[in-house]
């Protein structure tokens, strides 16, 4: 069973060249009517590369930085 990798939103902002902040305003939907989806677990929030694929996706921009 392999086991999935999760970016903290630090690494997100880094891999598109984006402030922390911003992808903060992605969950939480105040840039578009695209939200992107998250795993919490208390205080801690993850991102699946494949919904950060998906947000990318549907908000138009290139997704070719996001690894499995």
């Amino acid at each position: 069973m392999a086991v999935e990798k999760y970016y903290s939103v630090k690494e997100v902002a880094e891999k598109l060249g984006v402030t922390v902040q911003t992808v903060r305003n992605w969950y939480n939907g105040l840039y578009s009517e695209n939200r992107l989806q998250i795993v919490r677990a208390g205080r801690v929030v993850r991102i699946r590369p494949s919904d950060l694929r998906k947000f990318l996706k549907e908000c138009g921009k290139d997704s070719s930085q996001i690894d499995d």
